[in-house]
C-alpha cells in the first residue's frame, strides 16, 4: 500500500516504484550514519520497509523474498486523460471513503511493521544495549516532566559519539516511523468523523449473512489502530518517547491521542450513528438483568445498527482460513 498512491497515478513513465526503491534506500543509508533526514515528505514507507528487510539477515523460519521486484520500473504508458484535457472536458474527483479506510489502516500495519524491523536492525549493533540505555536515560533534557540531571554529561559527547547513539538504536528511522503513525491516525479521525464515511459504514453493516460479519470485523479492526500509541508497538521505546541525540529533538506520547479521545467520545455517546453500529441498544436494568435468548432476530433497517443476532449465526462456524482469502489488496 503506497503513501502517496497519487504520484503512482500520474507517472506516466514507469520511473515511480524505482524512484521510491531509491530513496528509501538512500534515506536508510544517511539514517544508518545517525544523521536526521530534513525533508522525509516523499519517503515511501513500505519500500523503506522493504528495503530494510532486504539489508536483514533472513531468519531461520522465513522464507527469502525477493522485495526488489515490485519495486523495478514498469513500462512507460499512454496519458487517457490527454484527449479529454484537449477538449477541456471537466472532471469530478470522487472519495471512495471505504478505500480512504483501508488506506490509512494499512499506513498504520506499516508502521508497526517498520518498528520491528527497526528492532531487528538495531540488535545487530554490537553496542545496542549500552546505547539504548543512554538514549533512554541520559539523553533526554527531561524526564517524565523533571529535570534529568545525568542530561549535562552529553556535553563532554562530542558528535560522533552523539550519531553512533543514534546509530546503534534506529533513532532517526524510528522517527520517522513515529511522526507518520500519528499522521496516519490523526488523518484517520477526520475521516472516521465525515457523514460520507458514516453512510457507508451504515451501507456495508446492513449487508446479511457472512457480509454483515465481515464488515463489523474490518471496522473493530480499523478502530483498534487508533486505540494504539507509537510506543506501544516500538520495541525501543517503553518510557514512551524518543530524544534525537544529535539534534536534541524528540518525539513523544500525548497524554490522551486524538484517537483514543474519538474512541472515548464514540463509546459514551450513545447517540451517534458509530456507537449505534458498535453497541446494542442498552441501559444498566438490562445490563444487570439476566440474559434472555431473544426468540426474533434483529431487524435490519438499513442504518447499519448493532445486530446481535445475525452476529450469533456464526459464533459456532470455523473461521475462514486466512491463507485461502483473496482481498481487495
Amino acid at each position: 500500500m503506497l503513501d502517496h498512491p497519487a504520484r503512482y497515478l500520474c507517472d506516466l513513465s514507469g520511473q515511480f516504484p524505482v524512484e521510491s526503491f531509491r530513496e528509501a534506500k538512500a534515506f536508510l543509508a544517511q539514517a544508518g550514519r545517525g544523521v536526521a533526514v530534513q525533508d522525509v515528505r516523499r519517503l515511501e514507507l513500505t519500500a523503506m520497509a522493504d528495503a530494510l528487510l532486504a539489508s536483514l539477515p533472513i531468519e531461520a523460519d522465513a522464507e527469502p523474498v525477493d522485495a526488489g521486484v515490485l519495486w523495478e520500473t514498469q513500462a512507460g504508458v499512454v496519458d487517457v486523460l490527454e484527449n479529454a484535457r484537449q477538449r477541456q472536458v471537466c472532471g469530478v474527483l470522487l472519495d471512495d471513503a471505504c478505500y480512504r479506510l483501508r488506506h490509512l489502516r494499512q499506513r498504520v500495519d506499516t508502521c508497526q511493521r517498520l518498528f520491528a524491523l527497526c528492532a531487528r536492525y538495531a540488535v545487530l549493533h554490537p553496542h545496542y544495549a549500552s546505547a539504548l540505555l543512554v538514549q533512554q536515560l541520559v539523553v533526554p533534557r527531561s524526564i517524565r516532566g523533571q529535570e534529568n540531571p545525568l542530561h549535562t554529561a552529553m556535553a563532554k559527547l562530542h558528535e560522533p559519539g552523539r550519531r553512533a547513539i543514534n546509530q546503534c538504536t534506529a533513532t532517526v528511522q524510528r522517527a520517522v516511523v513515529w511522526r507518520h503513525m500519528l499522521s496516519a491516525q490523526d488523518a484517520l479521525v477526520a475521516s472516521l468523523k465525515q457523514s460520507a464515511t458514516e453512510q457507508m459504514l451504515a451501507d456495508h453493516l446492513s449487508l446479511e449473512g457472512f457480509d454483515y460479519v465481515a464488515a463489523m470485523y474490518e471496522l473493530s479492526r480499523t478502530l483498534a489502530t487508533l486505540a494504539l500509541l507509537p510506543s506501544n508497538v516500538d520495541p525501543l521505546a517503553p518510557g514512551g518517547d524518543m530524544v534525537d541525540a544529535v539534534t536534541g529533538v524528540g518525539v513523544w506520547d500525548q497524554a490522551v491521542s486524538l484517537g483514543q479521545k474519538f474512541l472515548n467520545l464514540t463509546a459514551s455517546d450513545d447517540t451517534s450513528s458509530l456507537h449505534l453500529m458498535l453497541w446494542p441498544e442498552c441501559d444498566l436494568q438490562t445490563a444487570c438483568a439476566p440474559y434472555v435468548m431473544p426468540v426474533t432476530d434483529d431487524e435490519n433497517k438499513g442504518d447499519g445498527r448493532f445486530r446481535a443476532t445475525e452476529l450469533a449465526r456464526f459464533e459456532t462456524q470455523p473461521a475462514p482460513d486466512p491463507i485461502a482469502q483473496v482481498t481487495l489488496d
